[in-house]
């Protein structure tokens, strides 16, 4: 018996008809729709449809099809809903080529694995009362909280914590790094970190943590070296076997932490920056370094040798300069006395003279 194209062409026809009927309306039944066989609508997005446009969500991306789909999910472990999945790794599953997701809750446990091509944003929460962001964390020892092997992955406001799991005895967890990248060919992962927290396990550190350069021997010495390098001086630690003793003649406490290996004084290369000038200033001091009196500054002021041979070379030349203007006044003085002195003269000479000349006058009178 042969089919006749119409009714073939009609039967296609209704099937498809059908299928769009189910992805159109407003409320239809999920199962109903086989994984890929219709496309998602305005506003409509069953699960298994296909993407209708680069700009659509929450949907599959068509084999091969170029549109670029990008999977917008919330993920909450605490709240069910419209648009929410209850794990991080139910989004990354999905067939899309870009994956934006935003984590409701203020704490996840969970294990990611990313092993495909694509781009991917999981960003964390702010602010929510007294936790600044969301927590991160795995509740088994084996694994690591991110493993990415493909991809180009972005983490935003998210703190990652460890936590101790309970096994035959307690462990730390994760045991490996929290986040792993495990790519050995091309396109090799990509990993982007914006404003997330790596936190100690030890409760006494999750919320202060201390710099390496403010450590003690007794705070250094279980510590990593991939966490605090070693110290020329003063490390304690076995792996830091090369450091030398506080007390070692050759040793250069230049960049050595205060709190490993003690101020000496102000023959102490760090006198001035991380350790106390003592000695105090004085008018001619040739010390390297010394404290301000207020006789030179403001008290407590450090001031450096070179510094202060500046103060004293300018008083020098103020002083100088001082001498220089009395001088020239006391030689202006002079001028103007020699000079009333030189007229003086020539006035009394000029009375002389006039006497003189009366005096003749007087004698010629008393010949005649």
């Amino acid at each position: 018996m042969k089919t006749n194209p119409r009714t073939k062409f009609i039967s296609h026809y209704q099937k498809q008809l059908i299928i769009e009927i189910i992805s159109t309306k407003q409320e239809g039944n999920d199962e109903l729709i086989n994984e890929g066989e219709c496309t998602c609508s305005e506003g409509h997005h069953p699960y298994g449809c296909l993407c209708k446009d680069s700009d659509d969500f929450n949907c599959i991306c068509p084999s091969n099809s170029g549109i670029g789909c990008t999977c917008r999910w919330n993920v909450s472990q605490t709240t069910t809903g419209d648009n929410i999945k209850s794990t991080i790794q139910a989004v990354i599953d999905l067939t899309c080529d870009n994956y934006e997701i935003q984590l409701i809750d203020s704490l996840y446990t969970e294990s990611v694995n990313i092993s495909k091509q694509g781009t991917y944003l999981i960003k964390g929460s702010q602010t929510i009362e007294e936790q600044a962001q969301t927590i991160l964390s795995l509740d088994y020892y084996f694994g690591q909280m991110i493993e990415l092997n493909q991809g180009y992955l972005t983490i935003e406001i998210i703190d990652f914590q460890y936590s101790i799991a309970e096994n035959s005895y307690p462990m730390e967890s994760p045991s490996y790094p929290m986040i792993y990248i495990n790519g050995d060919q091309s396109p090799y992962p990509s990993l982007t970190i914006n404003h997330c927290n790596f936190k100690d396990i030890r409760p006494h550190c999750i919320e202060i943590t201390t710099p390496c350069n403010q450590t003690t021997p007794a705070q250094l010495i279980d510590l990593s070296t991939d966490i605090c390098e070693c110290y020329l001086v003063g490390d304690p630690r076995i792996e830091c076997s090369e450091s030398k003793a506080c007390d070692d003649g050759s040793a250069d406490l230049s960049n050595i932490p205060p709190t490993l290996c003690s101020c000496n004084g102000d023959d102490d290369p760090r006198a001035g920056i991380t350790c106390p000038v003592i000695t105090e200033c004085t008018d001619g001091s040739i010390y390297p370094k010394c404290l301000c009196t207020s006789e030179l500054q403001s008290p407590g002021f450090q001031i450096h040798y070179s510094h202060l041979i500046f103060v004293q070379l300018q008083r020098h030349v103020q002083d100088h300069q001082v001498m220089m203007n009395k001088s020239m006044k006391d030689n202006a003085h002079v001028m103007k006395d020699i000079i009333h002195l030189v007229a003086f003269v020539k006035i009394i000479m000029i009375l002389i003279a006039s006497v003189l000349q009366i005096l003749d006058l007087f004698a010629h009178v008393d010949g005649t």
